[in-house]
């Protein structure tokens, strides 16, 4: 299955590594810890090929990650020190990915990995000072380049699906970005089960 596919990767087996690894990681799996020992071939990527889709696939990668680490951060039972420092390994695993994505051409892959790696960041009210605004930007400048970027109606949508009202959250509009996102690809994996959670 992937799961085995996935861990011959990680122990040094020679099969390329893509993105659609990583989602599946995510998606089937949840292990952090395989997630974390695939990322350096991603990081190799960047410094070997330098290139816009290895600093994507990079950022993608990287995303998966502060992604995974963020739900342990958040449901793990944790004393307050080896929280504080879970805290700051999806702070550097973010910021890192934001360093390279800086790098790369203005697109709107581009923009929406940037928003989307703000996310995990955010996890106080200092914090949401600081990063909200310029995850807004990132989103916003992510559909001004590409209308058509579902990925992007999908990120749009994880603030009002998630968030308390009180903090933006809405249903109603969170569905319209989803659906949105659906019209331009049926089968975006994201789409559907963010849909299907409300």
């Amino acid at each position: 299955g992937v799961d085995e596919q996935l861990r011959d990767v990680a122990d040094g087996e020679p099969r390329p590594v893509g993105t659609d690894d990583l989602g599946d990681i995510g998606r089937l799996t949840f292990d952090r810890d395989l997630a974390e020992s695939l990322l350096p071939q991603f990081r190799d990527a960047v410094a070997s090929e330098n290139s816009e889709q290895a600093g994507l696939e990079f950022a993608s990668a990287a995303l998966l990650v502060a992604e995974l680490q963020r739900a342990d951060y958040e449901h793990l039972e944790l004393d307050k020190k080896a929280r504080r420092e879970l805290g700051k390994e999806i702070d550097a695993t973010a910021q890192e990915a934001l360093n390279v994505l800086a790098t790369l051409p203005e697109s709107s892959e581009r923009y929406r990995l940037e928003a989307d790696l703000y996310g995990p960041m955010i996890r106080s009210k200092f914090k949401g000072m600081k990063y909200q605004p310029r995850l807004e930007n990132a989103i916003t400048t992510a559909l001004e380049l590409d209308e058509a970027n579902a990925n992007a109606w999908v990120s749009n949508a994880r603030r009002p699906l998630f968030a308390p009202p009180k903090h933006g959250g809405d249903a109603a509009i969170a569905l319209l970005y989803l659906n949105r996102a659906l019209e331009i690809d049926p089968d975006h994996v994201q789409g559907l089960s963010g849909s299907e959670t409300r």
